[in-house]
């Protein structure tokens, strides 16, 4: 079989799946399976062929809802890795890997789930997260790739990190109607999680699935359920008395007024998106530059002994990370040089260590990370009776789910909040998660000695390292590059203890027992 032949039917297998026609382009792919040993080639280009076979069969079960088709294609990613590693990179294996196992998996958002399940997506999430490393390590991260990682966190309700990947990705290339459509997806969880909505949200649904068939490349019949949500979400706005047509140019124009009249650090927040706020997620305005989130909402409010002890806990870990945030700003926007006024005096010892104070706020920001998830920890323990038997309680191992007392308690309070913060976790773990390395990095800056250094300027001319036996070594970049991505993870934590507490406090609402209204002011300082 002459390989010209081969390409263009690659080419034509391709265009088939981007109209819909799946039988057809399941068809042709078999063909050239089934003839791949006869194709007159390299045999660099006949793994390069399986390879795209692979993934062909993978998007065509996955669009066409055939679990079978997609089943072909993980087989023959697992049978054939270590000749496809030869030829293609570690990040896109993974995110070939990641998206078969992910369309083998059935789950709604927006039913109940439970631990197991939850388990049972994190070999998906964890392929992700090694093709999202693999990446980093790459030196570039495919937009395609931020889309599908977004969908898994927003699989396990963290909306905070699939939003801010999704804007990512959209920023790279706004033509991918998968990044619109997810986004605004995730927008409507966003909803039913927070409990809580507003205009401003409702008009970036509709534009999530007007961009996403503006951009040309949606499967056709897809359309015509973006259409229908689209007028779903106009009539919503109608029945509010709020113009469905309102200009959003004009609206966009005010929106950029206010985040131009924000301070420099106001607006490093929302660039990086790191306030604690439902409304920063989907919107760059005044409101979205205040750590604003609470417990308690403006609609009909939640019912619980439990809200003020926890809000107390909110308002803990609110102080905790805006200091943190505090610190990683000054970093960026402080100087890397020594301070010729500065107390403080090292010795040159000529080893690349970067001591200036600007790093040191970068150590005290990633360990003060941990202390706010370690409070969220302790704050579940009180509010869903968790507590270990023995044992410090820290936020990736107190769940202890192989108890199934304990599984089966957390199952039993069904809350999505809840299960959000385990998916968290589980990153965190060092027995199942792809980001275990974020906590030994916070255990070696406590207890060991972490270096951070400038990239390529790691020299020890006199040995100062080498009488130690265990002395970790980082990159300045690696090192900030990870604390931002940790924040967000820590915010994302917030986040969703927030709306744990909020789900349990709508669940105590009765209308048969009179209450007393409790209202918690804004604490001006």
């Amino acid at each position: 079989m002459d390989i010209n032949y081969v390409v263009s039917k690659m080419e034509e297998i391709n265009a088939l799946i981007g109209l819909g026609e799946f039988d057809s382009a399941y068809k042709n792919s078999k063909k050239i399976l089934e003839c791949l040993n006869d194709i007159e080639t390299i045999c660099e280009n006949k793994i390069i062929i399986l390879s795209n076979l692979a993934g062909y069969f993978i998007d065509i079960g996955s669009y066409g809802k055939n679990k079978g088709i997609v089943e072909e294609g993980l087989d023959l990613l697992a049978k054939n890795k270590d000749d496809i590693l030869t030829i293609m990179k570690e990040s896109s294996y993974y995110y070939n890997l990641a998206n078969g196992m992910s369309s083998l998996l059935d789950f709604n958002p927006y039913g109940d789930t439970n631990i197991d399940v939850f388990m049972g997506f994190n070999d998906v999430k964890n392929n992700y997260w090694k093709s999202y490393k693999f990446s980093q390590e790459e030196g570039f991260i495919h937009p395609e790739l931020m889309v599908n990682l977004a969908n898994a966190l927003k699989r396990q309700y963290r909306i905070s990190e699939s939003m801010s990947y999704y804007d990512e990705a959209i920023s790279a290339d706004n033509t991918i109607p998968q990044a619109w459509v997810n986004r605004s997806e995730a927008l409507e969880l966003l909803n039913e999680l927070s409990t809580t909505y507003s205009y401003k949200m409702i008009r970036e649904v509709i534009r999530g699935y007007k961009c996403a068939i503006e951009s040309g490349k949606c499967i056709p019949s897809w359309v015509a359920t973006y259409n229908r949500k689209i007028k779903y979400n106009e009539d919503i706005l109608v029945a509010s008395c709020n113009d469905a047509n309102e200009d959003l140019i004009e609206d966009e124009r005010l929106t950029d007024e206010e985040y131009d009249a924000l301070s420099h650090y106001q607006k490093f927040c929302i660039d990086n998106n790191l306030m604690l706020s439902d409304h920063s997620l989907y919107c760059n305005c005044y409101a979205s530059s205040k750590d604003n989130i609470t417990i308690a909402t403006t609609e009909k409010g939640v019912f619980g002994d439990f809200i003020v002890p926890m809000e107390m806990v909110l308002n803990r870990l609110k102080a905790e990370f805006s200091l943190a945030r505090k610190m990683f700003f000054e970093y960026k926007v402080g100087s890397d040089t020594f301070d010729e006024d500065s107390e403080v005096y090292y010795s040159e010892l000529y080893n690349g260590e970067i001591l200036y104070e600007s790093v040191e706020k970068l150590r005290l920001a990633y360990k003060s990370c941990f202390g706010v998830l370690d409070k969220i920890a302790v704050a579940l323990c009180k509010l869903f009776d968790l507590k270990p038997e023995r044992g410090h309680i820290y936020f990736h191992s107190f769940w202890q789910v192989r108890d199934e007392k304990r599984k089966t308690k957390i199952d039993k309070a069904n809350n999505k909040g809840l299960l959000g913060l385990f998916s968290i976790a589980m990153d965190l773990n060092d027995k199942n998660g792809e980001l275990a390395f974020f906590r030994d990095w916070r255990n070696d800056l406590e207890h060991k000695l972490l270096v951070i250094h400038e990239r390529g300027m790691l020299e020890d001319l006199y040995n100062s390292y080498g009488y130690f036996e265990d002395v970790k070594f980082i990159e300045k970049e690696e090192f900030e590059q990870h604390l931002l991505q940790l924040m967000k993870i820590v915010k994302s934590a917030i986040i969703l203890f927030v709306f744990t507490v909020r789900i349990e406090g709508k669940r105590n609402e009765s209308n048969d027992v009179l209450t007393i209204t409790n209202t918690i002011e804004r604490k001006f300082l």
